[in-house]
């Protein structure tokens, strides 16, 4: 790629592209950088989750374009569509550079940015692969983008992912968090947003989108054994990509909305999953949790994660042999001093907020790019 000094800044339009994958991660790591970029910079959305509302929600343009599983065509036909359909919204919104989130760069992504050399190709790429997965190709993406920025984790020291053999030339930031901490309301203005007795107690129940592992019976265990004991309160968390129907407990509490974290102050604790985001949000926000990690084998490593937190006095890491005590690790949860040391194990394993610093890098990333 042609190479010149910086160019003086001026009004850019970026074009953000995010994977489907089976939850929010992909998407709300791309909002945390966009929302911070400087005013001279737009961000355009082209995204395969069909959660736009989200994206309108934070006041950027989106467009949707159907993942290969939804449009049932063979990998090689929808690469080729894929291509034209981005090469008609670099055309149309004079796109500047494309940032992208997903496990793999998809050819069609190559073959519509990389014959433009006054746009940059740039991946973000998350690490805690798994160590049993083949992701062979998905380290050859890396050979076709002009920058890779690789946001931190919270558990980065249990990563032993194929990722972490493959980091030359990788640029690294904390953890891509979409809110920071001034932005996370007061339990008071939680509660009463969402209709909740501040006096009472209540604990989260998130267990992601369902829609690649059963969260079913987890969930069912956890309501039970709550409403059972009179513990706290359960509310359960609905993802808006989910698949699944959680109705078949009509008179608990539901939480649909978008960030979650925006609200985690009004929980003593949370059951959760251990994707990205979700970590990574309750570790910096000091959430007290117990962490049932999604084993899918298509999965990140959340088992890691889970496990490095419960190591560090962070989290319980609940286990599914721990099911049969549940009430009684629900039981401990409610001891003020017990959530309050995890609080301060959070505080300390806990990492900065990498998202502007990944805007800075990407903007930098234009500014040397000569324009023809």
């Amino acid at each position: 790629m042609a190479q010149s000094a910086p160019r003086e800044r001026s009004t850019a339009r970026l074009l953000f592209v995010s994977s489907n994958g089976v939850g929010m991660g992909h998407l709300s790591r791309l909002l945390a950088v966009a929302r911070r970029l400087p005013d001279s910079y737009e961000a355009v959305f082209l995204t395969m989750s069909q959660a736009l509302s989200v994206i309108a929600q934070f006041g950027f343009h989106a467009e949707y374009v159907p993942s290969q599983q939804l449009t049932l065509s063979d990998m090689a036909t929808w690469n080729a569509w894929f291509k034209r359909t981005l090469d008609q919204v670099l055309e149309a919104y004079s796109i500047r550079a494309v940032v992208y989130d997903g496990n793999i760069v998809y050819q069609g992504l190559c073959d519509a940015v990389l014959p433009r050399p006054d746009c940059p190709l740039i991946w973000i790429r998350r690490g805690m692969w798994r160590s049993d997965q083949d992701n062979s190709q998905s380290l050859l993406s890396r050979e076709n983008v002009d920058l890779t920025i690789e946001p931190g984790d919270v558990a980065s020291e249990f990563d032993s992912g194929a990722s972490v053999e493959q980091r030359e030339g990788v640029v690294f930031v904390d953890p891509i968090r979409l809110l920071d901490s001034d932005e996370v309301l007061s339990r008071e203005e939680s509660c009463r947003t969402l209709g909740l007795d501040a006096d009472a107690s209540h604990a989260l129940i998130q267990l992601g989108a369902g829609n690649n592992y059963n969260v079913i019976d987890l969930i069912g265990s956890a309501i039970e054994t709550l409403e059972k004991t009179g513990i706290a309160r359960p509310v359960l968390a609905e993802w808006t990509t989910s698949e699944i129907s959680l109705d078949l407990w009509p008179s608990i509490p539901r939480l649909r909305c978008f960030p979650i974290s925006r609200y985690y102050r009004a929980f003593d604790f949370t059951i959760s999953a251990a994707g990205y985001n979700s970590f990574n949000e309750i570790i910096s926000f000091g959430v007290p949790s117990l962490l049932a990690p999604n084993r899918n084998r298509a999965m990140d490593d959340q088992s890691a994660r889970a496990a490095f937190a419960d190591l560090h006095g962070a989290a319980v890491h609940l286990d599914h042999e721990m099911l049969p005590i549940l009430d009684e690790v629900l039981d401990a949860m409610m001891d003020k001093d017990r959530r309050q040391a995890m609080k301060d194990k959070c505080q300390i394993i806990a990492k900065p907020n990498g998202a502007e610093r990944a805007a800075q890098i990407i903007i930098d990333t234009i500014s040397r790019v000569e324009i023809p």
